[in-house]
């Protein structure tokens, strides 16, 4: 949640959280177990210098809504935000976070020694597959790092306390990186923090912690906000070969959420997964309608066609990559779920 305007005093603060408890009363709110326990920051706008009070995960780039410049919701100090979390009862002290390292290094050898100066630090290794990883690897992508050496790993911790921002990095990150240093001299890196919130299944599935964010799941009350959660889990069951918990969670995400592209796609991995393709093209037919700029949907739709023998479905699959700049071929090369 995002407020714009500024907060000076006892009786601001009371209004703006009365007006946020309305806000999570409201039944088609997303998300809305990270957003009940997420502690605000305030954030200055580096365009047009607008103050931003935010509860957005750390290092979270958002759109400023008064000047549409690039912020970053970085927790730093401020006796605003603080007054606000006092009122609305969210802290940073309890708040727990998991730090994620990426670190690159030349050879197996060097690899299999960094793991094991991290380990003996209290950090312990994140398959390449996991949601933090590929959330960490996309986010490193991003500012430069594009040839990822085969021996990169992952590495992560959890924390309690003010988790890091984009542009901070946590004592227990220093030091491990500082051991790095020591023993191989130069080397590319990259950190990033997620915060977990016990209430929250995306943030709980980030951690590694599936079976907990799908019992949170099953034990309340479901609607289409938790649609996301579920689209989360089935892709983490599926990569892990868990087919009846993917398929599960993937045809509870269409009920709750039939109009996300998202939801189909998830279904359609699982059908084709199972040797369904048949199955798995209608489910991707539907994905594909629903988020016509998803390259997935049509990916997976592509691949399904194909194997059905379905030419027509497979020439609209093959439109819609080359109009979203995709050439068909790699696509289907690289199959479905990536």
């Amino acid at each position: 949640m995002d407020h714009y305007q500024p907060i000076t005093d006892v009786d601001v603060v009371d209004e703006f959280a009365a007006g946020y408890r309305e806000v999570l009363a409201d039944p088609g709110l997303r998300m809305r177990g990270r957003m009940s326990s997420a502690p605000f920051v305030l954030v200055r706008c580096p365009q047009c210098a607008s103050d931003i009070l935010t509860n957005r995960s750390p290092g979270k780039r958002f759109v400023c809504r008064r000047c549409g410049g690039a912020a970053v919701a970085e927790h730093v100090p401020s006796a605003v935000a603080e007054r606000v979390n006092e009122r609305v009862g969210h802290t940073f002290r309890d708040n727990s976070h998991l730090v994620g390292l990426l670190v690159e290094v030349a050879d197996e050898t060097m690899l299999r020694e960094a793991m094991r100066i991290a380990e003996e630090q209290g950090w312990r290794p994140l398959p390449s597959d996991a949601h933090f990883s590929r959330r960490v690897r996309a986010e490193a992508l991003s500012r430069g790092m594009a040839d990822l050496a085969s021996a990169a790993f992952f590495a992560c911790r959890e924390g309690t306390g003010r988790p890091v921002g984009e542009r901070l990095t946590d004592p227990s990150t220093e030091a491990l990186l500082a051991s790095l240093r020591k023993r191989f001299g130069r080397f590319r890196s990259f950190s990033m923090a997620h915060s977990i919130h016990a209430g929250d299944p995306v943030s709980l599935m980030m951690a590694g912690r599936s079976a907990e964010a799908e019992q949170l799941l099953t034990e309340r009350s479901a609607d289409a906000g938790d649609a996301p959660a579920w689209i989360l889990l089935s892709d983490g069951a599926l990569r892990r070969g868990h087919l009846e918990t993917a398929e599960r969670a993937a045809r509870t995400a269409v009920r709750l959420a039939p109009d996300l592209g998202e939801s189909w796609h998830a279904l359609a991995e699982v059908e084709l997964a199972r040797g369904r393709p048949a199955d798995a093209l209608a489910a991707a037919v539907h994905a594909a309608e629903r988020a016509p700029s998803f390259v997935s949907a049509h990916r997976v739709k592509l691949v399904c066609a194909r194997r059905v023998g379905d030419t027509g479905r497979a020439a609209e699959a093959e439109a819609h990559l080359r109009h979203l700049g995709i050439t068909p071929d790699d696509a289907a090369s690289k199959g479905p779920g990536h």
